[in-house]
């Protein structure tokens, strides 16, 4: 299910060019979304769908989140289609729980999604052993049923109320 990646929030750090000022709560967060490198004849750009989801996110308080891209380099491409891609996210090992929840919530209680829609995803997992990814891309329904097989702790992620991003969209 999860590839070996050299994909690191130092490697995304140095790959944007990321400014000092916004180094700490990148390296802090637990929820880092990560733009797309090339699409199209674009360069690091962030869907509309994933823009909505980080959102959402940021407002559930659950764990820090935060963005890998300076505010002047932000650039978002909205399609127009049923697929919600929510781009890459990187996630510290202990919160992957949370994001799979989040995931679920954001798709079952506030979209009117149908069978036929689909999602793409990427989660990137921080580990002591090597960062791993998971790239998903199909129908909403089976990313849902997917959850029972992340074999996941049941760990909470505390709130101390002061979770804020560094970058705001």
């Amino acid at each position: 299910m999860f590839t070996h990646t050299n994909e690191s929030r130092e490697s995304w750090i140095k790959e944007v060019s990321l400014e000092s000022s916004l180094v700490e709560g990148v390296k802090n967060s637990d929820i880092l979304f990560l733009p797309i490198k090339k699409y199209r004849d674009i360069n690091y750009i962030f869907f509309t769908t994933a823009e909505d989801f980080f959102k959402y996110v940021k407002k559930q308080n659950k764990a820090s989140v935060d963005i890998c891209i300076n505010n002047d380099d932000y650039k978002r491409v909205s399609l127009n289609s049923r697929e919600f891609r929510l781009g890459t996210i990187l996630v510290k090992e202990f919160v992957l729980p949370v994001l799979v929840g989040l995931v679920i919530n954001y798709f079952s209680d506030n979209l009117k999604t149908s069978v036929d829609d689909e999602v793409s995803i990427s989660i990137i997992v921080e580990k002591e052993n090597g960062n791993y990814q998971l790239d998903y891309k199909g129908n909403i329904d089976n990313f849902i049923k997917l959850k029972d097989q992340f074999n996941l702790k049941k760990e909470d992620v505390k709130n101390d109320g002061d979770h804020k991003a560094t970058n705001q969209i």
